[in-house]
């Protein structure tokens, strides 16, 4: 039928966002399970779809000669390719991170004086360049801003019970005192990431909290 839907795919061979129509045939086996899918009853809308930005896809990406970083961005970000419009940014250092880093690792500066405000560490290490890359193609191709949001692994050690370190964490993970400082440290590190062009749309509260005994990245339980 005309309103059967739609498909599109995209493959390793180079087919992008290939648009088919779906084919439904009557099956004479029996079944457990009936699916039952409706036009008109109409759930919670998509925004989109989209990836992580990490420091180590920022080293892969300017590993590349530009024809392919442009080609990368092609094939994630325009109408030709996956047509991502969301983005994930870790706050601090995470687990696709050479290296642990925050944006204050001043000890014991709860008013923040020390936070990195240019969110200079992002710029150096080329996660700020390649999402601005990113935003500049989605415009490119007629698309919106992309929905951004934060996602912290761990804050710095001196805001962690223990003073553990920003790898694993103990329970809880936060020093008494502290969630207003780190909800602080959150808003500042919005205002320097927009301070670049680029508007964060959400944060989430922490990545995996689930993991209390975890020594292999940063954490916060």
């Amino acid at each position: 039928e005309d309103d059967a839907g739609k498909m599109w795919t995209t493959t390793a061979g180079g087919e992008a966002m290939v648009e088919s129509a779906l084919q439904w045939k009557k099956d004479s086996s029996s079944a457990d399970i009936n699916l039952v899918f409706s036009l008109d009853d109409k759930q919670q809308e998509i925004l989109g779809f989209g990836g992580a930005f990490t420091e180590a896809s920022a080293i892969n990406y300017w590993g590349l000669e530009k024809e392919k970083r442009q080609r990368v961005m092609g094939l994630y970000f325009s109408n030709e390719g996956n047509r991502y419009n969301m983005g994930r940014i870790p706050i601090n250092s995470c687990d696709f991170s050479p290296a642990s880093y925050s944006f204050d690792d001043y000890e014991g500066d709860v008013l923040l004086k020390h936070f990195d405000t240019k969110a200079s560490v992002d710029v150096t290490n080329g996660m700020i360049p390649m999402i601005s890359d990113a935003m500049a193609t989605i415009k490119a191709s007629g698309g919106d801003e992309m929905l951004l949001f934060g996602s912290p692994w761990s804050p710095p050690s001196w805001m962690k019970a223990n003073n553990h370190t920003m790898i694993g964490s103990d329970l809880p993970c936060l020093a008494k005192g502290m969630d207003q400082v780190w909800a602080n440290f959150i808003l500042q590190w919005i205002k320097a990431y927009e301070r670049h062009g680029l508007p964060i749309w959400g944060v989430t509260a922490q990545n995996e909290p689930g993991f209390v005994d975890n020594t292999d990245w940063e954490a916060c339980s």
